[in-house]
């Protein structure tokens, strides 16, 4: 039994030596790399070279890309703006266009509108100066009867024999004092109607209102007359009342 021991011991002994036997032998060297040959260099070299023009030229023509672009862009936006200058321009045109027809409508409606004015103060005017020429009229006609009322108080006194020649005289002073104011109301008059029958009615009137002062003035005149004709009758034996103006 001790004889078949030791075999079986051995072997294990063996195979463990054996094992590290082989982990303890030194490893072989590396392979050196071999150098690279000049025609190799040249090739890299040549690889760069057309590299580096590549990269020249994509960057050259991404730069002509670029300012192609903003040519492009600064070509449309100098149409953008000649069109807005164009449309500004055209808008401009149309207002002042429409500002022009308003104010020429405006022009035309205002001339309406003082013609119409003009038209009615003229109207006025013509209606105030027609009242004027009747009341003057009336005026004259009513100085004419208080003359005839004294002449015939004048020769009432005369047939009783009283001396009226004063009363007389101071009538024919009113009697011409009444002549003057119907010239004047005439001339008036006639103004009148010529100054309604022009183009400018109103300041035509305007022009005439002088002479229609006169026409009063000598109406008032005459009136005075008259009163002094009345103050001037006799007085009778017996108190009669003296005629009133």
């Amino acid at each position: 039994m001790k004889s078949t021991l030791v075999p079986l011991l051995v072997v294990p002994l063996l195979v463990a030596s054996g094992a590290h036997a082989q982990e303890t032998a030194p490893q072989p060297a590396p392979e050196p790399r071999p150098m690279p040959r000049p025609v190799q260099l040249e090739e890299r070299r040549g690889d760069m070279m057309e590299r580096r023009v590549e990269v020249k030229n994509i960057r050259v023509e991404r730069k002509d890309a670029l300012g192609q672009g903003v040519a492009e862009r600064k070509e449309l936006m100098s149409a953008k703006l000649e069109e807005r200058k164009a449309l500004i321009g055209a808008n401009m045109e149309e207002r002042r266009a429409a500002l022009l027809e308003k104010r020429a409508q405006f022009a035309s409606s205002t001339a309406e509108r003082r013609a119409m004015i003009a038209e009615k103060l003229s109207e006025r005017a013509s209606a105030n100066f027609e009242q004027m020429q009747r009341l003057l009229s009336a005026m004259l006609v009513r100085l004419s009867g208080i003359a005839d009322r004294i002449d015939g108080r004048i020769d009432a006194l005369a047939a009783e024999g009283i001396d009226t020649a004063a009363a007389e005289t101071a009538l024919s002073n009113a009697r011409a004092a009444i002549g003057d104011a119907e010239e004047a109301v005439e001339a008036a008059s006639t103004a009148v109607t010529e100054a309604l029958a022009s183009e400018t009615p109103r300041d035509s009137l305007a022009a005439v209102r002088p002479q229609i002062a006169a026409a009063k003035e000598s109406i008032r005149k005459a009136h005075e007359a008259l009163r002094a004709a009345a103050q001037a009758l006799p007085r009778p034996a017996k108190a009669e009342p003296a005629t009133s103006i």
